[in-house]
């Protein structure tokens, strides 16, 4: 029933679908977004330092990261690096 009605609001851009069972506000994923732009701004990060920084579990990390990849805000470099894209950085949600 739950899963039913966030399906639906997602198509209306209100949350998005990081997992099948996982659902954040937009402005939630601006956030994460803007985590790995400020990790990236020196060099690639692994999900490891990613996870640390954000302060959310091993498994919920690796789901944010394949969103990220998926929207292309991050770019998966070898087996363990994504890294931020400069040229996303004009999205609104992440915007100094």
């Amino acid at each position: 029933p739950m899963t039913r009605f966030l399906k639906r609001v997602e198509r209306f851009g209100r949350v998005a679908a990081v997992a099948p069972n996982r659902y954040y506000m937009p402005e939630a994923i601006g956030r994460l977004a803007e985590l790995a732009r400020d990790l990236a701004a020196d060099a690639p990060f692994t999900a490891m330092t990613y996870k640390d920084v954000s302060g959310i579990g091993r498994n919920l990390t690796i789901e944010v990261l394949e969103h990220l990849d998926a929207m292309r805000i991050t770019r998966r470099v070898g087996d363990a690096l994504p890294c931020f894209s400069a040229q996303y950085a004009r999205l609104p949600c992440l915007r100094r």
